[in-house]
């Protein structure tokens, strides 16, 4: 939704920095540099999560605005806990 995505870029949060990417969803951990990157340079995905495809099926269904909102806590590599 364009107007959620304004608002949500205008938005300012002390100690974190607010920017506009694509989010991939799978229903696989990523846990390996060579799947970060393979999502990344295949798909243009910035970050991966695993929750927000249902979230967005349901929205687009309903006909109800989505913005879908994502905290990166690991970088998606060896380092990345399951």
């Amino acid at each position: 939704d364009v107007k959620l995505r304004e608002l949500a870029l205008k938005t300012k949060l002390d100690g974190y920095k607010v920017v506009l990417g694509r989010v991939l969803t799978g229903d696989q951990f990523v846990g390996k540099k060579s799947e970060m990157a393979y999502l990344t340079e295949e798909l243009g995905g910035d970050v991966v999560e695993m929750e927000g495809a249902g979230v967005a099926l349901v929205c687009k269904v309903n006909g109800v605005p989505l913005l879908l909102v994502r905290a990166v806590s690991d970088s998606a590599d060896e380092n990345a806990k399951d």
